[in-house]
């Protein structure tokens, strides 16, 4: 990329010529965003030939992509469906491009808007339903539709190849749906099967009290006799006014308003600074639930801090935080927070899940910042912690090997990767690709030739694979 970036400053007549490649290399390099206004001018240009349009278009779109420009990557993505319905890599992208753009708006607590993301990607991949199902889930209770979001919930639990710690979340998501959508007697034996599997749970246990008297406070069945005083006296008032706001703080959370719940919870604390040991942990769940796990990373630090939290609860707010870390990009911290937590019981899969999570956040990261050879050691690392992930990764662990200077050892991870008889055509493609700039890259220039001629029988007029064929012919030569 730098030497791209020079050859067009010194010769600025041919930008029009290497802009692609110079884009082209800022992408492999890590460096999504800033390929993507390059991608954009190219196709601004009318005369670009159509395949080279064809090229940029869908450089721009995994550009989109990887750089989370999700909104963006959603459009174009679906513009090269349009033009190719059978494109099997184009659908998984716009899937990806979905459910990224989901969970940006589920973190701005826009959660109508962040179901109905999830619903479209399940459309567009349907084979992705029982893997996005729990987040679709949450987003449709959280926007307020919990009797909409149970037969969600139900319909994941059916899946029994879940990991157990998964089941019980989402148990307990049910069980909070059906209380919040008033079934009552259904939400008490929900809540009561969470309970019995921890009974530390403590929002679960103020849960199945909540049930129990909703189910208590139903009217019964209008009948001779019916009449008299009201079965249950109305609620005490509040003592203060930061009661009161814990207490509507409380209620917004319950319905899954968890912004109002956040912002009623801060008004608490300031109206009685003394209230903020009592409420330190619940502000710090629902900032975390309304997108702001940033803000709540700190909190739930300063109630790990203190001497009277009952040893119970320390391992649920420690695992609270490891999820506030992931989730607002602190990956270099989630990972330490994780690996604490995987360390104390090694058969947790939810934790190992979250700490490949985090290693693999850490080294798209770090690719951004063109240190090769360290985000393939955090490639390797997320692979090593979860195993079954590695056909997944190999593509982006092989690229970084090569970028970072080692080409020759990427050449048989990209071997691996095309062994892997179930990947869509597209993205064989693009691993085919890989592979045969590491063997040039690499010196291996016998391999390279045909592995470049097949490339170019696919797309004759891939001039980037012509050159990149001549470059081997002439190494073969030598």
């Amino acid at each position: 990329a730098r030497l791209f970036e020079q050859a067009i400053a010194s010769s600025p007549e041919r930008r029009g010529e290497l802009l692609l490649e110079y884009a082209d290399q800022l992408f492999y390099s890590g460096r999504p965003a800033e390929a993507v206004p390059l991608y954009r001018e190219r196709l601004a240009d009318s005369a670009l030939d159509p395949a080279s349009r064809q090229r940029a278009g869908r450089s721009l779109a995994f550009a989109l992509l990887w750089s989370s420009g999700f909104q963006d990557a959603v459009g174009a993505w679906e513009e090269i469906l349009r033009a190719s319905p059978d494109d099997a890599e184009a659908r998984k992208a716009l899937s990806d491009a979905l459910v990224g753009l989901a969970r940006q708006t589920a973190e701005r607590s826009q959660n109508a808007d962040a179901a109905a993301l999830f619903g479209r990607a399940i459309s567009t991949a349907p084979e992705r339903r029982q893997e996005l199902l729990p987040e679709y889930a949450e987003q449709t209770s959280y926007a307020g539709q919990p009797a909409q979001a149970a037969p969600l919930y139900r319909e994941a639990l059916r899946d029994g190849s879940r990991p157990e710690d998964q089941q019980r979340r989402l148990r307990r998501g049910l069980a909070f749906a059906l209380l919040w959508s008033g079934q009552f007697p259904q939400a008490a034996t929900a809540f009561e099967d969470v309970v019995r599997q921890d009974p530390n749970d403590s929002q679960a246990r103020q849960g199945l009290a909540d049930a129990r008297a909703g189910t208590e406070r139903r009217p019964a069945p209008a009948g001779p006799g019916a009449g008299g005083p009201p079965a249950t006296p109305p609620a005490a008032q509040p003592a203060s006014p930061a009661d009161a706001a814990v207490a509507a703080a409380r209620e917004a959370a319950g319905r899954g308003a968890n912004k109002e719940a956040a912002s009623l919870f801060e008004r608490a604390i300031g109206l009685n600074p003394g209230k903020r040991a009592e409420i330190a942990r619940e502000y710090a769940d629902q900032l975390a639930y309304s997108g702001e796990p940033g803000r709540a990373a700190p909190i739930y630090r300063e109630v790990l801090a203190r001497r009277d939290l009952p040893v119970a609860d320390r391992p649920q707010v420690n695992r609270a935080l490891a999820f506030a870390l992931l989730w607002s990009s602190q990956f270099r911290e989630a990972i330490e927070a994780w690996s604490a937590i995987l360390q104390a019981d090694r058969r947790d899969d939810e934790a190992r899940k979250a700490l490949s999570d985090a290693f693999i956040g850490a080294a798209r990261q770090t690719a951004q910042r063109a240190r090769n050879a360290d985000a393939a050691e955090l490639f390797r690392r997320a692979i090593d912690t979860a195993p079954q992930r590695r056909q997944e990764l190999l593509p982006e662990y092989a690229e970084q090997i090569t970028y970072s200077g080692d080409p020759a050892r990427a050449v048989p991870l990209y071997r691996e990767a095309l062994r892997q008889g179930d990947r869509p055509e597209a993205e064989r493609r693009r691993v085919r690709r890989g592979l045969a700039f590491a063997l040039l890259w690499s010196s291996q220039f016998r391999e390279a030739v045909p592995a470049w001629q097949a490339i170019l029988r696919e797309n004759p007029r891939d001039d980037e694979a012509r050159k990149a064929l001549s470059d081997a012919l002439v190494g073969a030569a030598r």
